[in-house]
């Protein structure tokens, strides 16, 4: 579970602190830097599989936009923080990466440090990495056979690291029990969405992994993986749709003639079927929640992955937000089935935090740089016997 991230000299990011929790909302004006906070993850988390020339590209569009361009520094510092169970134990991993921006002809940023260690409850903070520009060392450490018994091996040995790359981008063979890639896995589990309903109705086959795409475009083909892998998630998912979608019995996928195709039909109690084609968008978006929020569950439970962060930007967006009530409610507050991050401008959205206000966090824009700030509970409480959440947002009342 992500328990802080530290962000300074990222796009309006400076000296900028977020501590979620298990399930959170970012709400503010636009051009707050709610935006710029789902970035920070997501170019963190890509930053474990491709180069520093590819992630801002992927995240926000250009490298030359990463840092803040009307603030001096020339350093651009992300440090992360994120417990999960490491050999039985809670563990919590410390991530620090600094980047220096290029002003040449390559525009994008080079590593100058980047350090990683651990710390477990029986056992105090034991280095994974410690790197400087392009040297590394590594402490070669893996998961101990049981409580108690050391995190970390003595041997520490040291390797040469592209500028443009980070460590963990680097880190290809490590065995998969290692610390390190302990660490890395778990970022590059994180989920990122903002799905648009032309995409939603898209028939094109994902990749063998159950992630659904950014936009949402694998929506049939995911859907399908979960039917051949676990019909009771696929029965719950489609019990979570029938708020919108009431008379919903089942999804069908009749066999395609192009291996590059998926087709999905949802079979209604009553024997009518339609295809993606002809599905409202609500239904699709509200397909696409309950898939994250059932398959965050299942993944959790199983123990296949510490819970996972997945961020959704603005989910209420073509569905009536009332019929979303249902789904909010299946989300574990604590973390532990799934974290989620959500931005919002829909006060009827904002309404469904009303019994999780300390998951609330409040964007506002202070000349060039974001703040954020949380709602006083106690003086909230008292406001919504008057007052709606969303209705306290609308009027800026929130702090």
């Amino acid at each position: 579970m992500l328990k802080k991230l530290y962000v300074n000299n990222f796009k309006t990011l400076m000296d900028f602190t977020f501590e979620p929790k298990g399930v959170n909302l970012l709400i503010g004006r636009n051009n707050v830097g709610k935006s710029s906070v789902c970035q920070a993850l997501e170019f963190l988390a890509c930053s474990t599989f491709m180069p520093l020339y590819e992630a801002p590209r992927v995240t926000i569009g250009s490298a030359s936009s990463i840092g803040n361009r009307f603030v001096g520094d020339s350093v651009i510092q992300f440090v992360l923080e994120c417990g999960f169970p490491v050999g039985g134990c809670d563990s919590t991993f410390r991530y620090e990466l600094v980047l220096e921006p290029r002003e040449d002809a390559d525009p994008w940023p080079v590593v100058v440090s980047e350090w990683l260690s651990v710390t477990r409850e029986d056992l105090g903070p034991v280095p994974v990495l410690d790197r400087t520009r392009d040297r590394a060392k590594v402490f070669d450490g893996s998961v101990p056979p049981q409580p108690g018994t050391p995190l970390l091996s003595d041997m520490v040995r040291e390797t040469e690291i592209a500028p443009y790359s980070t460590f963990l981008n680097a880190l290809k063979d490590a065995p998969e029990y290692s610390l390190a890639a302990l660490f890395k896995r778990y970022l590059r589990s994180w989920w990122f969405n903002e799905v648009e309903v032309s995409r939603l109705r898209s028939t094109r086959v994902g990749g063998p992994e159950p992630v659904l795409a950014r936009g949402g475009d694998n929506l049939s083909s995911v859907l399908r993986r979960l039917k051949s892998k676990d019909q009771a998630a696929l029965d719950e998912v489609i019990h979570l749709a029938r708020s919108v979608e009431p008379d919903i019995d089942s999804l069908e996928f009749p066999k395609s003639p192009d291996p590059d195709q998926v087709f999905m039909r949802l079979k209604t109690r009553q024997g009518a079927e339609f295809a993606v084609s002809e599905l409202s968008g609500g239904t699709l978006r509200v397909l696409a929640l309950a898939y994250v929020a059932v398959v965050n569950r299942a993944a959790s439970e199983n123990g296949l992955v510490a819970p996972r962060l997945t961020v959704f930007e603005e989910p209420e967006t073509g569905v009536f937000v009332g019929q979303l009530r249902k789904l909010f409610d299946a989300l574990d507050p604590s973390g532990r089935a799934g974290q989620y991050i959500f931005t919002s401008h829909s006060p009827y959205f904002i309404d469904l935090f009303d019994g999780n206000l300390d998951g609330v966090f409040l964007l506002k824009r202070e000349g060039e740089r974001t703040v954020m700030s949380q709602p006083d509970p106690a003086k909230t409480k008292e406001l919504l016997e008057e007052f709606s959440l969303g209705e306290l947002h609308f009027r800026e009342m929130l702090g």
